[in-house]
């Protein structure tokens, strides 16, 4: 449904599938409450069946459950732990671990796959769950560190700046040829950032090189604030910036006051959560076609039952290990040149890794159907090294060992295991097509 008028509820020059209509007119565009409207309709798969592994408030299939044999048992204990304490699906905590790992990690390490292709561990995550999960509490509870060590980061800069402004006001009754060079002002290296603007964001990825964490609690408010920053609906280069920094690329930002910035290297992870009804309304066709959504891994979460009492409770040595884990990884530094520590493969796991990708790349060309995920699976291949060096460094760190330590190939098959379980969530992407066939 293409809209050309401008005297609708609609927004004009604007495509929407029959989903989007349904909700706009029916629910004020409340996707959320459309979803749970047309279920009680009968619409979706209806299963009266209390053990079955069907959610009765989706229109859309239960997803894969999270392989957490691809964890070392040492933080595959820390996922079971916290999904029991919380009462929420393994997908929370797992995902949050294997976003986390890729943030701390940043620029510091890559995988130089061949000559000219480098992977760092950075992600772009989404959890697409449903209000009242409780989601947020199982994050927080592994972001804990970070927020512990950003706070005492943030102390110490407002003692360096407080020191700063006191000698540069010391400096105003001196004479001029009695002074020295001026101090050199503070920078708060900051790790992660919440609710912030693009010159926030742009202010802290250039004070830290390694990288920064953008947690956003309600993903789809950030992706949808991208198409606001100019009145035609374009993105303004928001998303070409963010395209870039999933890649550690360049982050140039022209203004007409002046307020330039030019960050060379720049790497952004992205973890925030979702509702399930929203998210086909994210994305346009041109987000895919330019691979700007391709960069996305979105994992649902499905309850498989109620969220009864629980007395576990996820404290004690256990989190330790998720915060002893961040305080080592946040210690990673890039070499003298501001340039990733390489790690890599050895024979067998590339050999493993080439067989997986050339796989992935004849799909499409053996099955028409494959063809419509075509931009996807590029990416995925890229993205199945990127969870390879995080579940080697996450490996490296349950055995105390170096991270330098080359790839082995049952990390390698791991990770292959993972970015299967991954493609089949995406594949759940085109829920809203099953939702339009319905209605």
């Amino acid at each position: 449904f293409y809209v050309f008028s401008t005297s609708t509820e609609f927004e004009s020059e604007k495509g929407y599938s029959p989903f989007a209509v349904y909700a706009i007119l029916e629910h004020d565009g409340n996707f959320q409450e459309a979803a749970k409207d047309l279920a009680n309709q009968g619409y979706g798969d209806q299963d009266n069946d209390p053990g079955s592994n069907e959610s009765k408030n989706s229109i859309l299939p239960a997803p894969p459950s999270f392989p957490l044999q691809i964890l070392p048992e040492y933080f595959s204990e820390v996922i079971e732990r916290a999904a029991r304490a919380f009462a929420v699906p393994t997908e929370v905590p797992a995902a949050t671990l294997l976003s986390l790992v890729g943030a701390c990690v940043g620029r510091s390490r890559a995988v130089k796959v061949k000559p000219g292709w480098t992977e760092n561990p950075n992600l772009y995550l989404g959890l697409v769950a449903r209000s009242g999960l409780g989601k947020s509490p199982c994050m927080k509870a592994f972001l804990n560190g970070i927020f512990r060590i950003e706070k005492q980061r943030y102390d110490q800069f407002q003692e360096e700046l407080k020191q700063y402004q006191m000698e540069m006001e010391e400096r105003k009754g001196q004479n001029k040829s009695d002074l020295g060079p001026p101090p050199e002002k503070p920078k708060w290296v900051q790790i992660y950032v919440e609710d912030t603007t693009e010159e926030a964001l742009t202010g802290a990825l250039a004070n830290n090189s390694k990288g920064i964490l953008w947690y956003n609690d309600e993903l789809s408010g950030l992706l949808l604030n991208l198409s606001r920053y100019r009145s035609d609906g374009k993105d303004g280069g928001a998303k070409a910036r963010l395209m870039s920094a999933y890649d550690s690329g360049p982050w140039k930002r022209t203004r007409k006051s002046g307020d330039n910035a030019y960050i060379p290297a720049a790497c952004l992870s992205i973890l925030g959560t979702l509702q399930p009804a929203i998210l086909p309304e994210l994305f346009s066709d041109f987000d895919a076609a330019i691979g700007f959504m391709p960069r996305f891994i979105f994992i649902r979460a499905e309850p498989q039952g109620p969220a009864l009492w629980t007395d576990e409770t996820f404290d004690g040595e256990i989190r330790e290990r998720i915060d002893l884990l961040i305080e080592s990884l946040i210690e990673f530094e890039t070499n003298e040149e501001d340039k990733p520590k390489f790690i890599n493969m050895t024979n067998e796991a590339k050999s493993l890794y080439i067989d997986w990708f050339n796989e992935q790349s004849m799909e499409p060309w053996r099955e028409f159907d494959a063809q419509q995920y075509e931009a996807l699976s590029a990416k995925l291949r890229g993205q199945c090294i990127r969870l390879a060096l995080i579940l080697h460094i996450l490996e490296s760190h349950a055995n105390n060992i170096s991270e330098f330590q080359p790839i082995q190939a049952d990390t390698m098959q791991r990770a292959i295991d993972l970015a299967n379980w991954i493609k089949q969530h995406r594949a759940m992407r085109e829920m809203d097509g099953e939702a339009e066939a319905r209605i």
